[in-house]
């Protein structure tokens, strides 16, 4: 139970002060003080540490050697001169921007003209994991706190909260209404900045505030919704009328999240994780069914990232049914991590130029449904000239013609994938660039070192016609690898440069074999160390 008096007051954790000294705020007077509950003395100028603390201090703090001194003059200030104060004002906010608002506070005891200095601050930053008050509630008072000494005539730039609430905290019932009124004072600030991450243990919280929706100012929106947090319903009309950005991330979806998607009528770029767990669904009926159907309905969307990733590998539900809708017709840049794949349709595809899309291995999850998804996927963005493709759990014979393909990533998990890689390169016969990614099977499913390559028949026409440059990361110096390595410069007539990323020396076998290989006159061979 907290007492009356430890509302108004609340303690600050400040590790410079000398010991047993505390930094206290009173919050009906604003005032901040330092408190000694062994002598009880009480005073508002900051205590001085004696000498055998600050050299424990500094010993704590600076356990890492000194650097070596150097020969350069330093101009050091006089003894007792004040270079702080002598900064202009605008400076002093910029550097107040990037602290947490809390230490942002304690900097009016480093001079006196910073006395009322944070006040002005245009970036306020709170976290419930960070700032270790004693009681959740001191939390909660020290926010209002803020809100109520800032300066009428200030604007907040940016607004930044990581709130958690307890289990075991009697107070969790007022969550909602202070958020609402956290985020309402921040809308009438015109915040131009909203980050929030909320996550609640308990079932007080009933939904996100709806101020946010029309706030005329907002440009940048980022959400992390916990399960059991509830998306509102947003207006019809005047629903986020500047809003440019926005990043969602969500632990439980449901059918409601495709409303807060169909209401952007500005945004350019688009965020959108989905990290699914699974655990909340073990008590799954037969009967029950929770699908995502969700539409991106948005005219000026430039950029748009979606991921999905389930926690819990044997549930009862799939995706087989999960439906994302994406009408954007400038749309750019679309990039997909999906495991497994959904359902997507791309009603307006040809504005692609870069796509970056990753599947689930079939060797993992063999359903019948996902080359069917795949192949509707990369059917509609066949107009992309930038490509990044991994994992892929199909067969690449059903895939349609890449023509104004000339970048082409591709990850391969298996060295036994590498017809793929052929199959693939005769779809994309204006391919001008190509980095391939041989990444390790998982446990018990190592590469064969005996594992051979049949060389297709027919040489890909961009191999033989466009193709300039190849990087090959992960290479190992298997049999199969120097094989592929081999055919790409025997037959890439207009190669100019190949390199090799690799763990392996140059003088092993097949490093050296390279290195002496048939290729074009003007191509360049370059083994390079692999970066972790």
């Amino acid at each position: 139970m907290v007492e009356p008096w430890q509302q108004s007051i609340i303690r600050v954790d400040d590790p410079t002060l000398p010991r047993p000294w505390q930094c206290l705020i009173h919050l009906p007077r604003g005032l901040l003080y330092f408190w000694n509950p062994k002598t009880r003395v009480r005073q508002y100028e900051r205590p001085s540490a004696g000498p055998p603390y600050l050299y424990q201090f500094y010993r704590e703090q600076n356990s890492y050697p000194k650097p070596p001194s150097t020969s350069i003059p330093i101009n050091c200030p006089r003894h007792g001169e004040d270079m702080i104060s002598e900064l202009p004002d605008e400076l002093i906010l910029r550097i107040l921007c990037f602290l947490p608002t809390i230490s942002a506070l304690l900097t009016t005891f480093l001079s006196k003209r910073w006395n009322k200095m944070w006040t002005f601050v245009r970036h306020l930053d709170f976290d419930t994991d960070r700032e270790r008050f004693d009681y959740r509630s001191h939390f909660d008072s020290f926010v209002q706190f803020v809100f109520l000494r800032l300066s009428s005539s200030v604007d907040i730039e940016k607004f930044r909260l990581r709130y958690t609430t307890p289990p075991d905290d009697s107070n969790s019932g007022d969550v909602s209404a202070q958020l609402n009124d956290w985020v309402s004072a921040a809308v009438w600030r015109n915040v131009v900045e909203l980050d929030l991450k909320i996550v609640e243990a308990t079932e007080a919280f009933s939904g996100l505030p709806r101020s946010i929706f029309w706030c005329k100012t907002l440009k940048v929106l980022k959400l992390w919704i916990d399960q059991g947090i509830e998306i509102p319903e947003p207006p019809t009309t005047g629903c986020f009328p500047s809003l440019k950005i926005f990043h969602l991330t969500v632990t439980d979806p449901y059918e409601s999240l495709g409303n807060i998607l169909s209401y952007l009528p500005v945004l350019e770029d688009m965020s959108l994780p989905v990290l699914e767990d699974m655990s909340i669904h073990v008590q799954l009926t037969r009967d029950y069914k929770t699908y995502i159907n969700a539409k991106v309905s948005t005219p000026e969307l430039k950029t748009l990232k979606l991921s999905m990733e389930r926690k819990k590998k044997h549930y009862h539900r799939t995706q087989e049914h999960d439906s994302f809708c994406v009408d954007a017709p400038k749309l750019e840049e679309l990039e997909v991590i999906q495991i497994p794949l959904s359902n997507y349709i791309l009603e307006n595809p040809k504005s692609v130029v870069h796509a970056s899309i990753a599947f689930k291995s079939r060797a993992e999850e063999d359903w019948s449904f996902l080359p069917d998804h795949a192949y509707q996927l990369l059917t509609g963005i066949s107009n992309v000239k930038c490509l990044s493709l991994s994992n892929q759990p199909f067969e690449v014979s059903h895939l349609p013609v890449f023509g104004n393909l000339n970048q082409l990533r591709l990850v391969l998990r298996y060295r036994n994938t590498c017809e793929f890689l052929t199959a693939l390169l005769h779809k994309t016969p204006n391919l001008e660039d190509l980095d391939i990614v041989l990444e390790d099977g998982t446990e018990g499913e190592k590469d064969d070192p005996e594992l051979q390559w049949t060389p297709p028949e027919l040489v890909p026409d961009c191999l033989s016609s466009n193709l300039k440059t190849i990087s090959i990361r992960g290479f190992k110096g298997l049999q199969v690898e120097s094989q592929v390595a081999e055919y790409m410069l025997l037959n890439g007539c207009h190669l100019n440069k190949m390199t090799i990323y690799t763990c392996i020396s140059e003088e092993e076998e097949s490093c050296k074999d390279l290195l002496t290989f048939k290729r074009a006159m003007t191509c360049q061979l370059e083994f390079r160390e692999m970066q972790f």
